[in-house]
């Protein structure tokens, strides 16, 4: 276990993708590509590329495979999504089964815990939103009036967790992933999952 945790160490520092033969989770045995986050004890962090998600794995039923492909099939680059609702639809499941309360709008969404008595908090814990501008400046017209300069945004997404920076994208389809991602940390953080497969 110690020749794969050395390995597994140096691809968090360098980025590299390995081909893991994973002997757990619903389809133990496969080879599976991770890209490795971190390591605390046999608890491992990692971007599988099947599904396209961060999740735990167990370093214990890792097995380093460096000759041989994934087992699955890569999925296909999906085209742009035309609204945060489309963009959503493939997540809403997932996002629910982890007992949180997804509310959207047509440029927002947000995922909310809920109190004991089944209101929402005030505040989501994680959030998507569209920002078609961006502050630029304050200056003065000729009468002395102060005016904001707007501008078009470059990152138009912007993604705010509570425990997190928050983070701006160009692509709605990267913003997403990354509120998906954050959504599930945080159920984790919070006790709400347990995403060790």
């Amino acid at each position: 276990m110690d020749e794969i945790e050395d390995v597994l160490l140096e691809a968090i520092k360098t980025g590299e993708v390995l081909n893991i033969k994973y002997n757990g989770g619903s389809q133990p045995g496969l080879i599976r590509q991770l890209s490795p986050q971190s390591i605390n004890g046999d608890d491992v962090r990692a971007r599988c590329f099947a599904t396209n998600l961060v999740k735990n794995f167990k370093l214990s039923k890792m097995e380093l495979n460096l000759d041989s492909n994934p087992s699955y099939i890569v999925d296909l680059v999906l085209p742009e999504p035309k609204d945060l609702q489309e963009a959503l639809d493939p997540f809403i499941l997932n996002i629910e089964k982890t007992g949180w309360a997804l509310v959207t709008s047509e440029n927002e969404a947000g995922v909310y815990r809920k109190f004991k008595n089944g209101k929402l908090r005030k505040t989501p814990d994680v959030f998507i939103q569209y920002n078609e501008y961006s502050y630029d400046y304050s200056d003065f017209d000729i009468n002395g009036n102060e005016i904001e300069v707007m501008k078009p945004s470059s990152r138009p997404w912007y993604v705010s967790h509570k425990t997190k920076t928050a983070s701006s994208f160009k692509k709605l389809s990267s913003a997403i992933l990354k509120f998906y991602d954050n959504a599930q940390e945080e159920a984790e953080r919070l006790g709400l999952i347990e995403l060790t497969l």
